[in-house]
């Protein structure tokens, strides 16, 4: 048995964004240690100190009960922020197993897992606030992680990458799933989307060539009726359909605001002269903000780009187009329909490379999107 590669690494229990858990590891078997982050130590000990004057002070007014029990919520904070101070673990994986030793000053814990219990290594997309950001932007509202689930107990699964940036999510996923031997795993709407170990990293265009991916598309199987709009441009198809570039809050922010300035300035023309005058212009500008929202909405459809070259998308308003992104045909990794980060009520149609997501169709049906889908990989993968 070979010499495992001991991997270092820091983990912030439930605040970690940047983490990677071993980078460097070539093959089975390797091991992984890490430590927990001094801060969430540092806030417990904070919180012992605060319950501890609290305690004190209900000792010197002689509320014993209050002291009694305020000096228990301190005791427990400062027990967890010794446990998270000294806090260490080591992963150990082999060819047949996922072994975890957790230890502290206060506890000592281990597991160990098969590695045929996990299904493979999943990509998963957290949203840390509460706008919505496109893949291709590397801002601090969404968090990209990498897991090694389970198959029935989420609590033995593993996190093996996050990160705030997109970039280096699909490259990681080929690599810890080559190096365990595991496929990777794409949540959709209908399940999960899963890519063989051998077939992490290649393009669709790679995977039709060799038939790991099979598509059979008939063009005159398009959907009747819907929003979806087709056309040929040079040697581009094009789909055109309605929508927004927020998502669900752009579907519901126009009505709300013609609704709100409807009854506003209905109370404005009821009421007395200031507000008459104040709720009066307050409801135009309500509803002039719904109405020209809806219009710029109406205005602008977003238009999806398919060639054997690749695939652009855009936002066309009547004096040009905007907001364009485009993936080359060799780099799309996947295309699949599934939710958005953080919202698990509609779906759209993704078109996925190592940097860039392109999203399409958020009004379109379901069965419009499973179409645009397999009509993107028959084209790009001509």
């Amino acid at each position: 048995m070979r010499k495992s590669p001991l991997i270092s690494w820091s983990v912030s229990w439930g605040t970690q964004t940047e983490f990677d858990l071993a980078p460097h590891a070539t093959g089975l078997p390797f091991a992984a240690e890490g430590e927990s982050h001094r801060g969430a130590a540092k806030l417990y000990f904070v919180l012992a100190l605060v319950f501890l004057v609290l305690a004190a002070s209900a000792t010197f007014h002689t509320y014993v009960p209050v002291a009694i029990a305020e000096g228990m919520f301190a005791l427990w904070a400062l027990a967890m922020g010794v446990h998270e101070w000294s806090l260490r673990q080591r992963w150990e994986f082999t060819e047949t197993s996922v072994n975890c030793r957790t230890r502290s000053m206060l506890a000592r814990r281990s597991w160990e897992e098969p590695l045929s219990a996990y299904a493979g290594v999943v990509s998963k997309r957290k949203r840390m606030g509460f706008r919505l950001e496109e893949d291709s932007d590397p801002g601090r509202k969404q968090l990209y992680v990498l897991m090694l689930d389970h198959r029935t107990n989420p609590g033995r699964s593993v996190k093996l990458y996050s990160s705030r940036s997109p970039h280096a999510l699909w490259p990681n996923q080929t690599h810890y799933g080559k190096l365990l031997g595991l496929p990777g795993l794409i949540e959709t709407r209908a399940g999960m989307v899963v890519r063989p170990a051998e077939d992490l990293g290649k393009s669709v265009r790679q995977r039709v060539a060799e038939g790991s991916l099979r598509v059979s598309f008939d063009p005159t199987t398009r959907p009747a009726g819907g929003v979806l709009q087709v056309r040929v441009e040079e040697d581009a198809l094009v789909f055109r359909a309605g929508g927004c570039p927020w998502g669900i809050v752009g579907r519901v922010l126009p009505p709300a605001l013609i609704f709100s300035g409807a009854v506003t300035s209905v109370l404005g023309l009821m009421l007395g002269p200031w507000s008459h005058a104040i709720l009066t212009i307050v409801g135009a500008a309500q509803l002039a903000l719904g109405v020209g929202t809806r219009l710029a909405f109406w205005l602008a459809p977003e238009e999806l780009a398919v060639s054997v070259s690749g695939v652009s998308k855009r936002r066309r308003h009547p004096w040009g187009t905007f907001g364009e992104l485009s993936i080359p045909a060799d780099l799309i990794e996947e295309v699949a329909v599934r939710e958005p980060a953080g919202n698990g009520k509609h779906t759209l149609v993704q078109v996925i490379s190592h940097g860039a997501t392109i999203r399409f169709g958020a009004l379109l049906s379901d069965t419009e999107k499973n179409w645009v889908r397999v009509c993107i990989i028959a084209v790009v993968s001509k």
